[in-house]
């Protein structure tokens, strides 16, 4: 009966957040001539060949061949699918770096960043989290579970990058969805004790405190979208039609950036994988319907405020993560800057990848890289 009672809820409550936030959304993106290229799957890969579309100026070889993929184990062994650079142009004390995407994304929204820090001699990992591009998709939404599933996802690949550097701790960088998770793993008691990472940064996501601490009417509309996500099977329809051109709007809604095809159709491609979109929005589902219980000695609270080195940047033009969530930050975190981007949306990485290049590495000169 309580399962049937919440299937209903959340349809109805679902039905109503999409009517009010899908239409003026489409209509507001395709007023801003934002409609996707045609789709064409023809030549479009999921892992790191996917970079022959691009010609990089920065790196000497020319880019994609500086990049391969690598099979990562996580949780109840989950196999996930990372990016990482070749080693070519690695440079002896030089910080490892962790790249984590956000929703509906995948680790290419980082080559911007791969080609500028692998050019500089970092090594860089990009992760393809669970549901998208070549890692694994498991069924069943308690395999979203955000601190015995997802969190333990980005430990693995934080492990993984540690053993390519000289002994320095990688740093973390996380946007949207990595970003949420990325803040529940560096607040957790494990992963500050031992110094897992040696800075974090925060793309377009505040600390997990800063919702519960700062939520009102208009940062709750703004979030109204989740509601739909976690209405049983209808968003699965609207995202997948017409071979994911909502995804293809979604991405390409940015403010100064725009995404060349091959890029948009990676996404789309990514997205109309069987069980994709399902699991990806899984992680909506499972923080709503399956919330994680409170965990002993855990950072970024107001009674234990964060120690790691944290920056956090995000764009002035963000519809979804509004600036008054970031609202008195330094409750929670003992040692965190927030820089404030204009003219950038939401997709901050392809927005504005000169500003973040810059911030990042600023932010790894202060930490120190060896």
């Amino acid at each position: 009966m309580t399962a049937l009672v919440s299937f209903g809820l959340r349809a109805i409550f679902g039905a109503i957040a999409g009517c009010l936030k899908m239409p003026p959304f489409i209509l507001g993106a395709l007023a801003r001539g934002k409609a996707p290229p045609a789709y064409s799957a023809d030549g479009i890969e999921l892992g790191a060949a996917v970079l022959r579309h691009t010609v990089s100026k920065d790196l000497s070889s020319g880019g994609a061949d500086d990049f391969g993929d690598l099979a990562i184990s996580s949780a109840a062994g989950t196999r996930l699918h990372a990016v990482v650079d070749s080693g070519t142009h690695r440079l002896k004390g030089k910080r490892p770096i962790v790249f984590v995407h956000g929703f509906p994304e995948l680790w290419v929204s980082w080559h911007k960043q791969l080609e500028r820090f692998a050019s500089a001699g970092h090594p860089v990992l990009a992760l393809s989290m669970r549901g998208y591009g070549m890692s694994d998709k498991p069924a069943g939404l308690e395999k979203y579970d955000l601190s015995r599933c997802l969190v333990e996802d980005v430990r693995a690949a934080v492990s993984h990058a540690a053993a390519m550097g000289d002994g320095l701790a990688p740093l973390l960088v996380a946007h949207d969805w990595g970003a949420g998770v990325s803040w529940h793993y560096v607040c957790q008691d494990r992963t500050v004790s031992s110094g897992e990472v040696a800075g974090y940064v925060s793309l377009s996501n505040p600390p997990a405190e800063g919702f519960k601490a700062n939520m009102n009417p208009t940062l709750a509309w703004a979030s109204l979208y989740m509601l739909f996500f976690n209405m049983p099977v209808l968003p699965e329809l609207v995202l997948l039609a017409n071979r994911a051109w909502l995804v293809g709007l979604l991405m390409g809604d940015c403010s100064r950036a725009t995404l060349p095809a091959w890029l948009v159709n990676t996404y789309r491609t990514n997205a109309l994988q069987d069980g994709s979109m399902t699991a990806q929005l899984n992680y909506y589902r499972s923080i709503i319907q399956r919330p994680p219980k409170p965990e002993t000695g855990f950072y970024g609270t107001k009674g234990n405020r964060l120690t790691t080195p944290v920056l956090m940047v995000r764009g002035k033009g963000d519809a979804a993560l509004k600036a008054g969530l970031f609202k008195g930050y330094d409750r929670f975190l003992a040692s965190a800057t927030l820089v404030e981007l204009d003219d950038c949306s939401h997709w901050i990485q392809a927005d504005c990848p000169r500003e973040v290049n810059d911030e990042i590495e600023n932010f790894m000169e202060k930490l120190g890289q060896g």
